[in-house]
């Protein structure tokens, strides 16, 4: 069993990246991918297809793309600022890619589990990442962006970085994190069924 499938992250991609679609990930700094597209699902699970690999091949395509778009410009942006050689370039791009594999993680659990996802994971930003976690203490050992910032200032030790976690911490929580929301999702993917008009 191939626990990423080919066919469904080649799928991804193309329809990703495909026509036009390339510019707007190109001018803009957010990447937002539509994980599960109503028609594309109906087709995926109405073919023998195993939904574990389809989750996981989901989240491969859409943590390439955050890694290409989103953690590749942060340390190049790093690099001019600070220098290839400083710690804090290498810093923020293994914080980058930490928030790259996590967030992604929890956008395609979202995806499965609302047809809001996209209001959903941005509520989670504006209240849990940025008020709750500068407020209550305790957020940030449940907060994706601490565990970046914590990795980043593993390597970089600066006091420019607010972060609250050991490396150790945020390592283990955002593995913890990972597995359990793609745990979650392929669940959920598997739980769900086609059901068609009674004859």
């Amino acid at each position: 069993m191939n626990v990423i499938n080919p066919v469904v992250l080649r799928i991804t991609l193309r329809a990703t990246l495909g026509r036009k679609r390339a510019l707007v990930f190109v001018l803009t700094p957010v990447v937002l991918l539509a994980v599960t597209g109503v028609l594309r699902l109906v087709h995926l699970l109405a073919t023998p297809v195993n939904r574990v690999s389809v989750v996981l091949s989901k989240f491969a395509a859409a943590v390439i793309l955050t890694i290409l778009f989103g953690a590749i410009p942060e340390f190049l942006a790093a690099a001019i600022a600070a220098g290839f050689t400083s710690k804090l370039t290498l810093g923020l791009l293994l914080g980058a890619l930490v928030a790259s594999v996590a967030y992604n993680a929890f956008f395609v659990m979202l995806s499965l589990l609302t047809t809001r996802a996209i209001a959903v994971g941005l509520g989670y930003l504006v209240l849990w990442e940025g008020l709750l976690g500068n407020l209550v203490g305790g957020v940030r050992l449940l907060s994706i962006g601490q565990y970046s910032v914590s990795v980043a200032n593993a390597v970089a030790h600066t006091s420019a970085l607010n972060s609250h976690l050991t490396l150790a911490t945020a390592v283990v929580m955002a593995a913890a994190f990972t597995v359990a929301t793609l745990v979650v999702a392929a669940r959920r993917l598997s739980a769900f069924t086609l059901k068609g008009e009674p004859a």
